[in-house]
């Protein structure tokens, strides 16, 4: 079983989420370059065969569990990447925590967004019918003349994320 990795695996990846977090936040894409850089940088960090292994194991498992939400575009392809390798740098246990941390963080942005934009109201009608159907009967998507803003990139709050589960699990 892994333990917690070491200090320069952690300050690796914290490194590699503050870039994807910086491109993430200005372009809304995460360049398959950097993902690749991220996985290679990985290898020589692991100093024997199985830990390499259970590695690649769980950032496998992440991808597995993951990809239902891109297909169904709840989340994006980069988010996707990153949040696998980012399994295969930390382990299940910290990368289950850096990702609560940072699904709160999201949603309490999405949620200041939301109030800043004045929209609260009519996305309340929206979700009130459709908790009203059970969610049985497809309801009206929301489509508000600020769709295409409404997107809110997920890797800077993966990033603060990864930070506040680093000092929580005592890794930094």
């Amino acid at each position: 079983m892994r333990t917690i990795p070491e200090r320069s695996v952690v300050w690796v990846l914290l490194f590699f989420l503050l870039l994807a977090a910086v491109w993430d936040f200005f372009l809304r894409r995460v360049p398959n370059v950097l993902v690749l850089l991220f996985l290679l940088c990985r290898f020589p960090l692991c100093r024997d065969v199985p830990y390499g292994m259970s590695c690649a194991a769980d950032g496998l498992f992440i991808l597995l569990i993951l990809i239902p939400l891109w297909r169904r575009q709840m989340i994006g392809g980069g988010d996707v990447k990153i949040l696998a390798v980012t399994g295969m740098y930390a382990g299940l246990r910290l990368w289950f925590s850096f990702f609560f941390f940072s699904l709160i963080l999201a949603g309490a942005g999405g949620l200041f967004r939301i109030l800043l934009s004045g929209t609260f109201r009519i996305r309340i009608q929206y979700f009130s019918e459709y908790i009203r159907t059970g969610g049985l009967r497809r309801g009206h998507p929301y489509e508000g003349p600020e769709r295409e803003q409404a997107e809110l990139p997920f890797i800077p709050f993966l990033f603060l994320g990864a930070l506040l589960g680093c000092w929580w699990g005592g890794v930094l």
